[in-house]
Parts: C-alpha cells; structure tokens; sequence
C-alpha cells in the first residue's frame, strides 16, 4: 500500500512539473532548467522509454517505476517543442497514447537501424563553399554498432541529374532512347547519346538512381570537394510503427529545451521508404 501511495505522489508531481512547463514558468533557477533540459540523445530515449526521472535518475527492470505507461504519458508529452505549430494537439495526444499502449507499447532502440541522422555541413567544392547534408545509419558490427554513411544530399549533384525520378512517382514522358533494333546496327547509335550529355541519364534503365554518396566520395578523393565544418545535426525516426517524427535540440532558457519532437506525421508502414527517399532527396528539406 505504502508503495502505491508513493506512486500516486510521483504521478502527481510530475503532472504538476508538466503543467509548470506547458506554461512557461519563469521564476525557476538555472538547476531546474538544467534537470528538466533533454541534453542528450541517449537521455531522450531513457525519457521516451520511461527508463529516467527529470532529475536524470535512472530506472532499471527491477524499478516499479521502470517503463510506467502512466508516467510515460507525462514524459512524453514534455518531449515535444511547445513552440511548434506543426503539431496539433489531438495527433500529439494520438501518439502517446499508442506508444503506452499497456498492451503493445512501442519503444525506442538506438541500435536499431531505422532512425538516420541528418548532419547539415559546408564543403568546398570546385572553389566555391556550398551547403552538403549527409545522412548517417546505425549499422551492426560484431556484438557492437556503429554510425555509417547511408547518403549525401548536395545540390551540385542534382544539376546534372534533372532528367530522373527520384521518387518513382512523376508520370511517363516520352524522351530519347535507344531503338530496339539497335542491336543490328552494332549500337552505333550510342554516339548520338553519348552527344547528349544534358540528358544522357535519361537512356539509363528505370531503376537507375544515382549514387550521390560514391559521388561525393570519389569527389573527395579527386580532392575536388573538402569538409569545412558542421552547422547543424537532427534526426528522423521510422522506428514507431505507423509514425514518424523528427527530433531537433532547441536551446532556450525554458524546461520546454534542448533534444524535442519538433515534426510529427502519421506514416503508413507501406509509405516509410517514400518518405525516406523525400527525405533523403528533396532539397526544400535542407540547408540553403
């Protein structure tokens, strides 16, 4: 009994320390700010998951507090940036309430490998600065993980490739080929094509996407492009069946701080790789 009373207290409290956030309270010191701020990654996972307190104590399995729906319900609705207007309440609530589901909640692996950092960067290229976005994965190695390279947005690179369809999804235009016959004339039409280099993607097979990441690579060995410096970092997560989010770290003199939700959208499991390869692609998405 004593220990279920102890509970309610807890549940009270931080439902009194969400209200105090949702309202922007100003009057606190630099400690509570401090305590309440989700300073790092993995800590935004332990809050997601119910595995921390906002005094940065830790729950473990044999915690009664370890992964409590109903204090994930709190904690969760602290993870999302209170200033964003892209997410309405209802979906915001919607969300919660199906990763505490009691009885298939949903929780948060970083050693899994569908969630991808975005890391905004400058490059010299061709002696010009230019922004570059690079796309990294958790991948598995041995009994460990590490972060990889999983793809490059530079917009340089999408000069040249105007005539493909990244997404598969633009409607069929009639455009240069070769003639099925030109087998029988030893393919000599290929200096035609070849003549044509504006669109020479264009006689590429259906799948052809390019490869920007060998790109970008293979450019930086021919010592045409060189790494400047880091502007920005975010990440996309896929790992919630049905849901997408994105989580940005916002520096504000609020316990509303540091790593949030900052975008949420429902996603079929079906439309994830779509929106991984807008994502990964559309350059509305990325720096300037």
């Amino acid at each position: 009994m004593k220990r279920r009373s102890t509970f309610l207290i807890i549940v009270v409290a931080l439902m009194c320390f969400s209200e105090a956030i949702a309202q922007g309270v100003s009057y606190l010191d630099g400690n509570e700010f401090v305590l309440a701020e989700t300073k790092q990654v993995n800590q935004f996972f332990r809050r997601f998951n119910g595995e921390e307190d906002y005094d940065g104590t830790r729950f473990y399995s044999s915690d009664s507090l370890f992964r409590s729906p109903l204090l994930r319900q709190v904690y969760l609705s602290n993870l999302f940036d209170k200033l964003s207007n892209n997410m309405p309440d209802s979906m915001k609530n919607s969300f919660i309430f199906n990763v505490t589901d009691s009885y298939n909640p949903k929780f948060l692996n970083h050693r899994r490998n569908d969630w991808y950092a975005q890391v905004d960067v400058m490059i010299s290229y061709e002696k010009q600065e230019h922004p570059c976005t690079l796309f990294l994965k958790m991948e598995r190695e041995n009994k460990g993980t590490k972060w990889v390279l999983a793809n490059v947005y530079f917009q340089p690179f999408t000069y040249h490739f105007k005539g493909v369809d990244f997404f598969g999804t633009e409607p069929y235009k009639p455009g240069p080929y070769l003639h099925p016959k030109s087998h029988e004339i030893k393919f000599v039409n290929l200096k035609k094509a070849f003549g044509k280099l504006d669109e020479i993607e264009k006689y590429a097979a259906n799948e052809f996407n390019p490869d920007f990441l060998t790109l970008f690579i293979y450019e930086l060995k021919r010592g045409n492009a060189k790494f400047l410096d880091i502007k920005n970092v975010k990440f996309h997560f896929f790992q919630v069946d049905n849901w997408y989010f994105e989580l940005s770290s916002l520096s504000r003199k609020s316990m509303n701080s540091g790593w949030l939700i900052t975008d949420l959208m429902r996603v079929a499991e079906k439309d994830k790789e779509i929106l991984r390869k807008y994502i990964f692609f559309h350059e509305n998405n990325h720096a300037n």
